[in-house]
């Protein structure tokens, strides 16, 4: 078991080191409260490492120094990414500093330094099973100050996430949901870890995961199933006639003005891509290119411009994936895309 959680921890280290350096490089604007917050996640991860590693009482009470401390570091880089990450949300514009939770969490760190001259906080027993000696966590009113402390200001933080879920628009709701939610798994596993006493603190794999969960939603995530959603509402509604295609070519969705032009109706855009190529030709003939098209003759003629575009792939190639037929008839009927 030792062997399974130093592997993991020490991935763990791995991880967040990674998420770091990747969020020091990000240019969004919470990138330095998002990385000090997985830095800070290092220390209670290795703090641990120690502690299952080795069975000396000098290094276990050490390793429980840096965990405790280190837990208050965390909490600290949470309030400040929350009051980064969060800011304007509410009544407030977010300038006004957590200043009384900075001093709460500067006094329990002082009071868990005065520990070793007066032992009101924690120490460690002793305990003999099959021959192998192993040191049990004893603790104290200070360590009890402690978990409070640590657990009126998450408690806080959560309040402002649920606040930020229900205020903020809903294009970046899915983001603070997610995290909130993180959030209060991490603190149900913490406070199961508390009331039953386990040797091995799980919870903080629970920390490693809530980090990694934070970093994608601050540095990486788009909110894109909205936005197509959003934006599908919309070119569905145009007058004009709007036609996508994938980049061998195939027409893969059409909006209502665009099936009109084409005289179909359904969800096999196969049959506006074939009934397109009669009208106007294959796409590949006219790719990035802006043409105008006369269809019929006599009264039933029409005048089309077409417009066909491209866009990029997240590989950064160029690659037909809208080239967009853009149409007008002599009554003004036109077809747009983009």
């Amino acid at each position: 078991m030792k062997i399974t959680y130093s592997v993991l921890y020490i991935l763990l280290i791995i991880a967040l080191s990674g998420c770091t350096v990747i969020a020091k490089r990000s240019s969004r604007p919470s990138r330095h409260a998002v990385a000090w917050l997985e830095t800070s996640l290092i220390i209670p991860t290795l703090a641990n490492l120690i502690i299952i590693l080795y069975d000396d009482r000098l290094l276990e009470t050490i390793g429980h120094y840096i965990y405790f401390l280190g837990i208050n570091g965390v909490i600290l880089s949470l309030v400040n990414f929350t009051n980064s990450y969060c800011r304007g949300i509410g009544d407030g514009d977010g300038s006004k500093k957590p200043t009384v939770m900075y001093v709460m969490l500067a006094a329990d760190s002082f009071q868990l330094l005065l520990n070793p001259i007066f032992g009101h906080a924690f120490s460690l027993k002793a305990v003999e099973s099959d021959g192998v000696t192993s040191y049990k966590l004893m603790v104290y009113a200070g360590q009890t100050a402690h978990r409070v402390i640590d657990y009126i200001i998450l408690g806080c933080v959560i309040a402002i996430f649920v606040l930020a879920a229900v205020k903020t628009p809903k294009i970046y709701r899915e983001r603070y949901t997610v995290l909130l939610g993180c959030m209060i798994g991490t603190a149900a596993m913490q406070a199961y870890y508390v009331f039953t006493g386990s040797n091995y603190d799980r919870p903080v794999l629970g920390y490693g995961f809530f980090g990694m969960v934070i970093f994608y939603f601050a540095i990486w995530y788009r909110p894109l199933r909205l936005l197509d959603q959003m934006l599908s509402s919309i070119i569905s509604d145009l007058s004009d006639a709007f036609y996508v295609f994938d980049p061998n070519g195939k027409c893969i969705w059409a909006n209502e003005q665009g099936c009109r032009i084409v005289g179909f109706s359904g969800t096999n855009y196969e049959e506006v891509n074939n009934k397109l190529k009669e009208i106007f030709g294959s796409p590949d003939a006219n790719t990035g290119q802006n043409s105008k098209r006369v269809v019929g003759e006599g009264e039933n003629v029409r005048f089309y411009s077409l417009d066909e575009k491209q866009v990029k792939g997240p590989n950064g190639k160029k690659q037909r994936f809208l080239p967009a037929h853009t149409g007008r008839d002599r009554g003004g009927t036109r077809a747009q895309g983009s």
